[in-house]
């Protein structure tokens, strides 16, 4: 019964999204006073960009050129910036203040700036200037993002879609005064199209990982051996290592190694005095040390994650003596072997707790729960994935620093339909209710050009990021209209049809959406004529956009590839089952090549799947 429930909502729910609606924007500005102040008057401005004249950080420097970029290309105004050596703030004075400026003070304006964390901003009208700051300079940016959306409609969609309003000849300055912290603090995007290109991670508001973080070793992440090689002290110190070498032992001489660890630490701190996160994480194995030591830590605490707790605490408190006026957290996954928390059911009082003291994780120190065997169709909340939520439950009566990757692609398969559309908002709002402060969901991370609506998920991924509650309709909505243009229409038409196709798939074989599974590998669940559906309507996309030809070529080839890459995950399934014409193979090797697809799966090549 409940399946058919869910059918039938998601079915109305799809429905619903083929209405385009004109999209409002709520939020909590004041409306303008009486008197209001002109941002722009008759294609002119009175307002000066200010910023500190001693900015080092590069966001912040980057926030300044950012409203001057934009600003011009919705006004044609070239903003003039100065900093902020010996000037003076006064009621009449019209400065647009980006940053920690001199002005901020002069003006008492009262920021807690550690409640706003990395990502968090204000932006606030004072007399007739606003300020856009935040206490980071991934605040600041982003608050200059928030300037640009309420006064000119920006928004980033994707590197070469971005919506600003044009020819702005008349516009008055809102009565600001807002203070946003995202859902999560700190968000990664989980496609490498987008985190190899800063500028569009800035643009989507999605942190670039080395600014903040870093792995002992040269690696960021499974980087026990690079840390401590097996080659050069295996032979000295074997206790530091498992019997079959895959990983260490964490038991026999944590001190000893744990002295060696922190060290690498406290040098790696030492070269990068921005850092906030150093990161000390398991090899990539499903296997963990067995020595007898440690099969007595797994009989005590019934987790093995109780040895990472006391090693990754005492290496916390070293670096923490070592900087004692610097906030630097160590990372620890929980992951595989390591997934599960030493803590235990209370029916007393109907929580978890910990075992013992000794398996509290210090404050310094950040679980990072990688849960890589739960369902990626699901949120937590739902009883697929009911062993996972009640380990996060126990990893937050013991730990209070928890950051989250979930898992939502086929890594085997790059091209097989991974559908985490269904799950992907609830799954965010469920870690945010378990104060998750950082979110990673992992999806084509080695692919340069993500088919299967590779670039709709990055923008869903950092929306819902940053407002778990946003509205999902409107979201997609938004994203066809500006992404696919003229073909939007049939565009949103395919993508409707897979939602409701896939939800039906799910249910009615009871997939699980394990990343690893390959059962989607096997026609039962792609009939051909669904197949010819979805690719008749890619036809009808490039039909749409025909007139372009004798328009703008430029506008028609840029639409062109990307309706053809939408297409590419229908097309590989109906060659694959039914060599279909409309495969067309030749034609299909030069369309990834000539989109510049370099993976077929996470660590194959697309020469794989080719030749």
């Amino acid at each position: 019964m409940k399946s058919k429930i869910r059918i039938i909502f998601i079915f109305v729910f799809i429905i619903l999204m083929l209405v385009q609606t004109a999209c409002g924007k709520s939020s909590n500005i004041d409306t303008p006073k009486a008197e209001a102040t002109a941002l722009v008057s008759n294609g002119k401005t009175d307002y000066t960009v200010v910023y500190a004249e001693n900015e080092t950080d590069s966001n912040a420097l980057t926030a300044v050129s950012e409203l001057t970029n934009y600003f011009y290309q919705a006004t044609g105004i070239n903003l003039t910036t100065e900093s902020d050596k010996n000037l003076v703030w006064t009621d009449e004075a019209k400065y647009i203040s980006v940053g920690e400026t001199t002005l901020m003070t002069q003006v008492n304006l009262s920021v807690k700036f550690d409640d706003l964390g990395y990502s968090g901003y204000i932006v606030k009208k004072v007399g007739n200037s606003v300020f856009l700051s935040g206490a980071m300079g991934y605040g600041t940016l982003y608050s200059v993002y928030e300037f640009l959306a309420q006064q000119f409609n920006y928004e980033y969609f994707y590197k070469d879609t971005i919506r600003l309003d044009k020819n702005v000849k008349n516009l008055e300055l809102i009565n600001y005064d807002l203070t946003i912290i995202p859902s999560f603090d700190l968000r990664e995007t989980g496609f490498s199209e987008a985190s190899n290109d800063l500028a569009y991670l800035r643009g989507i508001k999605s942190i670039f990982n080395g600014e903040l973080f870093a792995g002992t070793g040269g690696t960021t992440y499974h980087n026990w051996l690079d840390t401590v090689d097996v080659d050069d002290n295996r032979t000295k110190h074997p206790d530091w290592f498992s019997a079959d070498g895959l990983q260490l032992c964490l038991t026999r001489d944590m001190e000893g190694l744990g002295d060696f660890v922190s060290e690498k630490m406290i040098e790696l701190a030492t070269e990068k005095p921005s850092l906030g996160y150093i990161i000390f994480t398991q090899e990539d194995f499903n296997v963990w040390c067995n020595c007898a030591e440690c099969t007595e830590m797994l009989d005590k605490y019934g987790a093995n994650s109780a040895s990472n707790i006391h090693f990754m605490n005492y290496c916390a408190r070293k670096v923490k003596a070592a900087f004692p006026d610097r906030d630097i957290k160590l990372v620890m996954f929980a992951y595989h072997q390591c997934t599960e928390a030493p803590a235990v059911y209370n029916a007393s009082t109907g929580k978890y707790e910990p075992i013992d003291d000794s398996v509290i994780v210090d404050d310094n120190v950040v679980v990072y729960y990688a849960p890589i065997y739960a369902s990626g169709y699901f949120d937590f909340y739902s009883e697929k994935n009911q062993g996972f939520d009640v380990t996060m439950q126990k990893w937050a009566a013991i730990c209070k620093n928890i950051h989250m990757w979930t898992y939502s692609m086929y890594w085997k398969d790059y091209f097989l339909p991974y559908y985490d559309f269904g799950s992907m908002q609830s799954m965010y709002q469920y870690a945010a209710a378990h104060n998750v402060v950082y979110m990673f969901d992992q999806q084509q991370t080695t692919q340069t050009v993500p088919p299967d609506w590779g670039r709709l998920k990055i923008y869903l991924n950092a929306k819902l990021e940053w407002d778990v509650n946003a509205d999902y309709k409107t979201l997609v909505n938004d994203f066809f209209v500006n992404y696919f243009k003229d073909a939007s229409d049939t565009m949103l038409e395919l993508f409707n049809d897979y939602c409701i196709y896939s939800e039906l798939m799910i249910d009615k074989y009871n997939l699980s959406g394990l990343c690893n599974n390959l059962v989607l590998q096997d026609k039962t669940y792609w009939p051909q004529a669904k197949l010819n559906h979805w690719l008749d309507l890619i036809q009808q996309a490039y039909a749409d956009i025909e007139y372009l030809k004798n328009v703008n070529m430029d506008e028609y080839n840029n639409l062109y590839d990307k309706i053809c890459l939408e297409s590419l995950t229908y097309r590989y399934l109906s060659n694959k089952f039914y060599s279909s014409v409309n495969y067309s193979g030749n034609t299909f090797k030069s369309d990834v090549l000539r989109l510049g697809i370099s993976n077929s799966r996470e660590s194959g090549l697309i020469d794989a799947i080719l030749d």
